[in-house]
């Protein structure tokens, strides 16, 4: 008789509008994707929404439960992170707005996120972020419950090299597979260092998503 750890299914988020709020902004790094067969490396990062009408407990707290998507990072007007952003701050980005953003800035902004029920490539589930949308105005503020998470190669060398230790374990392990991180780990390996920025991840709930592969400026929330 063999022992088995108890199968834990996990309650998607209902499908539907919820208003959220941004608490996780992390660069993942160019990943080596593979579509039909062809492999492709793509930058990306993931962006999390804290979801305050639905609740989850974890640990003995209750916690607002999360929610996030994968997106690849180019602010290109065809790629779905511009279109979900202008969408976000109910405005346009102009030239000199996609040149002087800072993704870093929609840390704690409000907003709404429409998720709908996807199947999954393995026969599953999961809860796809499909649009995100401004707040009417008037609406209350939502504070965060969770404190922000962050990461970026951008600011990752020198004395900055770390993985923060809030960062999810999920992320921290997309982080690990990228090509910029192999980079570092190789150049500090040749260098003879032991320490490559490792981190123990932060334990917290895994992400439902498929892994298998014109207001006035003063409204704006970032």
């Amino acid at each position: 008789m063999s022992l088995k750890p108890p199968v834990v299914k996990r309650e998607l988020t209902p499908q539907g509008v919820h208003r959220a709020a941004c608490y996780l902004v992390c660069d993942i790094g160019t990943q080596t994707l593979t579509w039909e067969g062809n492999e492709k490396d793509v930058h990306q990062v993931v962006i999390g929404w804290e979801l305050p009408d639905q609740r989850i407990t974890l640990e003995g707290r209750d916690l607002p439960k999360s929610t996030s998507r994968t997106y690849t990072l180019t602010y290109d007007e065809r790629g779905w992170l511009r279109r979900h952003l202008e969408a976000w701050r109910g405005k346009a980005f102009t030239d000199d707005d996609v040149m002087n953003f800072d993704l870093k800035t929609i840390l704690g902004a409000p907003c709404q996120v429409q998720v709908i029920h996807k199947p999954t490539r393995k026969g599953g589930m999961f809860a796809s972020v499909e649009s995100v949308m401004a707040m009417p105005h008037g609406s209350p503020t939502i504070p965060l419950e969770n404190e922000p998470q962050y990461f970026s190669f951008d600011e990752f060398y020198g004395s900055n090299a770390r993985i923060p230790e809030n960062i999810p374990k999920w992320i921290v392990e997309k982080i690990h597979e990228s090509a910029e991180w192999r980079k570092y780990e190789q150049s500090n390996m040749a260098n003879g260092e032991q320490d490559v920025g490792h981190t123990e991840p932060y334990e917290q709930e895994p992400p439902e998503e498929d892994l298998s592969n014109e207001e006035d400026s003063d409204f704006l929330p970032f």
